[in-house]
Parts: C-alpha cells; structure tokens; sequence
C-alpha cells in the first residue's frame, strides 16, 4: 500500500473513531453515521489484513482481544442486553487495534509516519480542547458535570492527553534515542491544565510522566540501570502489585497504605463514600453472574445498578472488567497483558509500559480508560515490530 493511501486511511480511522461527548451532542444521526463508517472501514480493514501476504502472521494481542470482543457481544446478547450499543461502544477501540494490526505488516518508515500522523491528530483535538477552555473559562457545555470543554470533564479528557503523550515520547525514543525538551514543557503544560480543572488523578498521572521521562532521558546510556527497570517493568511484577492494591482498596477502611494513597496521590476523601456505594452495589448485581459477566452495560443501567445519577459506571478498571465480561474477561485481559508485555524491553518502548501503568493507576477509582477508543493502543504497539534498527537501537532510515 502506498504511503499517500495508508495515510487517507489513518485519517477515514481517526475521524471514525472520535468519541468526543461535544460533538455526539450535536447531533444524534452524526453518531450513527461515524458508527456506520467504523463498520465500515472495519470490514476494509480485515479484507486487506486477508489480502496481504503475511494474513497468517496475525498476532496474539490482536486475537485476544477479538476473542474478548466476541464474547462481550455474545454474553450481552444471551444477557437480553443492548446488542447494537455494544457493537457501537466496543467499535471505538477495535477500529484502532485492527488498524494498528494491519500496519505491523508494512515497512518500518511507513509504520512511524502513521504513528507519528496519529500523534498529530490528536495534538489538534487537544489545541481545540486548550482554546474551548481559554474562551470558555467556566466551561463550554454542562451535562450531568458542571465544567466540560471540548473533550469532555477531568479524566475524561484523558483518553486524548494520555496517548498523545506516549507516543510523543515512544517516537522521540525511536528516533533519536532521547526526550526532546519540547516534550517537557507540554507535560508541564497539560499538569498545569489538569491541576486548573482539579483532575488531580490525571495531573498525577502526567507528573508521573514527566519524571520518568526526565529519569530515561539521564539514564538512557547506563546499561544496568535500564537493565533493573526492564526487571520492574515485568507483568510478572506489576499484576501481582496491582492485584493487591485493588482488593486493598476495595477494603480501604482496614488498609492504612491504601488511605496514604488515596489522600496524597488522588486528593480524594479516605472514605470514598460515594464510590464504596458504587463498588458495593456493582459487587451485588456481579454475584448473579460472577463467571461470565452481565454483557456490555450502559450509563443508564449502571445508574440504576448503584441507584446513583452520576454513576455511569463502575468506577473501577477490574470491577469494570467483571461486570461485563465477568471471570472469563478478565483473565484474558490479563493474558493480553502477559502477551504483550513479556519478552525483550527496549528502551523505545518503555513508554508504552507507562502507558499502561497510568492506566492501571487511573483504573483504581476510574472505568473510563478501559474499553475507551485508545484503551488498548498502547498494547498495539507493544505488538510492532521493527527491523530496520542499528546496533545503537535508532531506527536506519529518517523522517
């Protein structure tokens, strides 16, 4: 496939996936077109994924999540839920992965000219987002929150931030075997932002950036060094942390690290009152089903679930996970995890695994990453693989 043709389709992508609360506002029949458009480009997807001579070579990641898709969709349809509204919600990232599935078969120039294209589409809708919030101090728009710019309230506006910056930083890796400054102050920048809005979980989650990024970029020639954190980067390691803090957390009253957490990393009251109730009440309507999940839910059910209009949702990564898809969906989410994050860390794709450490961080009191448009982008591009690398591990050729 031509660069041009490659780059019109990256575009016909981005445009289908856009989730932005904003614009689904203005017009109902705009969502049932991009929805349409996405089936669309989903099919074209998959034929030419067929077409091409390494159809075979497809890769674990990508069947994983087909086969957790698949049983979402199946489980929601004999769970008597909305089957349409499934495809529409799980449409959003899966035209993203396949997407990303159909580049890994092309040469490594074309590869991070797509990657680097999407970093530049998303810098736009975050220049729109920054404008709405200068013209628009108070907010542009209310829903059911009363502050909502272009990309939405708070965490919500994460879903773009978040990958803009990883692959900001995975290209400038690539490439150059460093962090520019430039990339400093944007991170500085969006802490700013997200401190202004009191998304003091997501501010956290940049500051978080920004210090690994400052800590690669004084490290990146120290051998032993990268070689320790490729140690801590292991699933192997992080699953079982992660395990542990979400039943702590689940358990908060009894747990004094979990409180520490909670008070100086999220700002949050140690009670999370409000979020007990939703947990509580989500945990209540999971012990029908506990194996296989209650299929895909809307913000609607959840409301009815917790019997709480704000609660749109489980308000917790794993409890997200177990609700739809129950046992079963979260052990392939954990084998998507194990798949893609074993093997060889190079130091180009470290960011990829803070990435996903945010999004587990965020996971703890938010569900709105997991099944998001780019919730699992990060895993894709763990799944790429380069061949044009010199010994120094920069790519040959250059942009």
């Amino acid at each position: 496939m031509k660069i041009k043709s490659m780059n019109i389709l990256a575009l016909g992508v981005f445009i289908a996936s856009l989730d932005i609360t904003y614009l689904n506002g203005l017009s109902h029949a705009l969502g049932n077109v991009l929805f349409l458009l996405r089936i669309t480009i989903i099919v074209l997807l998959a034929c030419l994924i067929l077409m091409n001579e390494h159809s075979h070579k497809v890769s674990i990641f990508f069947l994983l999540l087909t086969l957790l898709y698949m049983y979402i969709i199946i489980r929601t349809l004999a769970a008597g839920g909305n089957i349409l509204y499934a495809f529409q919600q799980l449409s959003f990232s899966y035209i993203i992965v396949i997407f990303f599935e159909l580049l890994m078969r092309y040469s490594d120039s074309l590869k991070l000219r797509v990657i680097n294209q999407f970093r530049y589409m998303l810098l736009i809708l975050i220049l729109i987002d920054i404008l709405t919030m200068i013209v628009f101090p108070n907010g542009m728009f209310t829903t059911i929150y009363s502050e909502n710019w272009f990309l939405g309230y708070k965490t919500q506006r994460l879903v773009f931030y978040l990958p803009f910056i990883i692959l900001t930083c995975y290209i400038q890796l690539k490439k150059l075997r460093k962090i520019k400054f430039s990339t400093f102050v944007i991170l500085i920048i969006f802490i700013g932002i997200f401190k202004y809005e009191k998304a003091t979980s997501a501010g956290n989650v940049m500051l978080m950036i920004l210090i690994f990024s400052l800590f690669i970029n004084s490290v990146r020639k120290h051998k032993k060094i990268i070689k320790f954190l490729k140690l801590i980067f292991s699933p192997k390691i992080i699953l079982p942390i992660y395990f542990l803090i979400t039943v702590m957390t689940f358990s908060i009253q009894n747990s004094k690290l979990i409180q520490m957490i909670v008070m100086d990393v999220f700002k949050k009251d140690i009670t999370l009152h409000t979020r007990l109730q939703i947990w509580q009440s989500c945990m209540q309507a999971l012990e029908r089903h506990p194996i296989l999940g209650l299929g895909y839910l809307s913000s609607d059910q959840y409301c009815f679930i917790t019997n709480n209009p704000f609660a749109t949702s489980a308000h917790n990564m794993v409890l997200q996970i177990l609700m739809v898809a129950g046992v079963i969906g979260l052990l392939i989410y954990v084998f998507i995890m194990l798949s893609t994050m074993k093997g060889s860390l190079s130091l180009y794709k470290m960011p990829l695994y803070v990435g996903i450490i945010a999004l587990l961080i965020v996971g703890i009191t938010s569900a709105e990453y997991v099944f998001s448009t780019y919730g699992f982008i990060f895993f894709s591009l763990l799944s790429i693989n380069y061949n044009d690398i010199n010994d120094t591990g920069c790519i040959k050729c250059s942009e």
